[in-house]
């Protein structure tokens, strides 16, 4: 790229935005990707801009969703990135800002009532929006098998889809089951955090991540009482 950029006399750019989401493919895609069109695929979209911060570059890329793995590595700033916290660990601090997997990982769990009355908020300060799609349908759910080492599909399940434009951003959202509005409200708070995570959005974010996070401490609670041990029995 920046032989290609500086063909156009363009000196140096920077990366402004890279943004990583999975959903199904259409059927070119998938016809593309061999593979089944209920799978997910992983999509790439990155944003270059100039020194000034003008946009000069856009790319989407699709890869098939169980066949690729990408990694993102921190530049080394000293303490700060020494002292960052790994993915899916962000603390109680709530004026953290939520890595992408967490956030999404969070608004797919989140209350429905709760999101959607949050959704709302945040919907004024995207302006004009574009549904790309707001679906339902049935997507493969893999597995490990831990022993063999293998992957496998458990089978399908429902879910709804929602992917949205907005202020030259994009947000999605896939739930369990088919409420679509939920999907939609999920997409709405995710393209909103995109834009920047204000402290309204990191409080919502914390608040929930507490309630699951206690959520599943008691469901593994009630878990471990029925644990057998088979010495004993």
């Amino acid at each position: 790229m920046t032989d290609i950029y500086g063909s156009h006399g363009i000196a140096d750019y920077f990366r402004k935005r890279t943004i990583v989401f999975a959903r199904r493919p259409d059927a070119e895609e998938a016809g593309l990707l061999l593979q089944h069109p209920d799978q997910p695929v992983i999509v790439l979209q990155k944003t270059d801009v100039d020194g000034a911060g003008r946009p000069i570059g856009y790319s989407e890329a699709v890869w098939a969703g169980d066949r690729v793995q990408f990694s993102f590595d921190a530049e080394d700033e000293g303490a700060d990135a020494r002292q960052a916290l790994p993915m899916f660990d962000q603390g109680s601090d709530p004026t953290r800002p939520f890595d992408h997997a967490r956030l999404l990982d969070v608004l797919a769990r989140a209350d429905a009532a709760r999101l959607s009355a949050f959704a709302e908020e945040v919907l004024v300060a995207l302006g004009s929006v574009e549904v790309v799609q707001n679906r339902t349908g049935l997507v493969m759910l893999p597995m490990r098998d831990t022993v063999q080492g293998t992957d496998f599909h458990l089978g399908e399940v429902l879910v709804a889809e929602a992917h949205i434009r907005a202020a030259g951003t994009e947000g999605y959202g896939m739930v369990l089951g088919h409420d679509l509005n939920r999907a939609m409200a999920m997409a709405v708070v995710d393209a909103a955090a995109s834009l920047c995570q204000t402290p309204e959005i990191r409080s919502f974010l914390h608040s929930e991540a507490e309630a699951l996070d206690a959520a599943d401490t008691a469901r593994l609670r009630e878990i471990e009482a029925t644990r057998v041990d088979m010495e004993t029995f």
